[in-house]
């Protein structure tokens, strides 16, 4: 290889290093996608979730989601003790909770409405989840509606109740509709991020290139 050949390529990677620093510097929107929400629906009356009584609603994933937050906003109060709010994956058949993934943090919360936040989660584009409430020492009341109508792009009208915390679970498509709003917030790059690595990634792949020609 010949000096000139050599401090060329060591420019581009030079240069190529410095655009991909620059990309990763280069800040992420966070961009919110409503998946599920019925929240707008008249409100009936609440069914009470308790140790041993269980009440599920469903929602399902439009994309491939990485990392994300996940918010839910229920419609309904807390009577007494600690409300717990648990991301389940769908059992083989779809229409009720199958595993355990994850719980929520319980989040800002105000006069009928309970809001539940989790962190880092993975989302499969068309795999349903199922949000779980339960109240270990106490009750809480989560509000239902008389329609099975609702908006989002994962919104299935499922839900689902279970009366012995989980072993057995009855699913419910018309009764019950169970009101809460999911939100994914996933974090995307800034399209003068994405044209600094369009512009790293040739040279390096140049670079890569020159590189084993010499040691060929």
């Amino acid at each position: 290889m010949t000096h000139r050949s050599l401090t060329t390529r060591l420019k581009a990677i030079c240069v190529a290093s410095a655009l991909c620093a620059l990309a990763l510097a280069t800040p992420f929107t966070a961009q919110a996608t409503t998946l599920s929400d019925n929240t707008a629906q008249a409100s009936s009356d609440t069914l009470a979730a308790t140790a041993t009584s269980w009440l599920a609603a469903s929602f399902m994933a439009d994309a491939d989601y990485s990392l994300a937050t996940l918010e839910a906003v229920l419609s309904g109060t807390a009577d007494s003790g600690a409300s717990t709010l648990a991301l389940y994956s769908s059992d083989a058949s779809g229409l009720i909770p199958g595993s355990l993934l994850a719980n929520f943090t319980a989040g800002t919360s105000s006069s009928g409405s309970l809001g539940f936040t989790l962190n880092d989660v993975d989302l499969l584009a068309g795999s349903s989840y199922w949000l779980v409430l339960s109240n270990a020492t106490g009750s809480t009341n989560w509000s239902w509606t008389e329609s099975s109508e609702g908006s989002g792009t994962g919104f299935n009208g499922l839900w689902a109740n279970s009366d012995d915390a989980g072993d057995v679970w009855f699913t419910n498509s018309n009764l019950y509709p169970l009101q809460v709003a999911v939100t994914v917030v996933s974090a995307v790059p800034e399209p003068t991020s994405m044209l600094l690595w369009l512009g790293a990634l040739p040279m390096l792949a140049w670079a890569r290139t020159k590189s084993k020609e010499v040691n060929a």
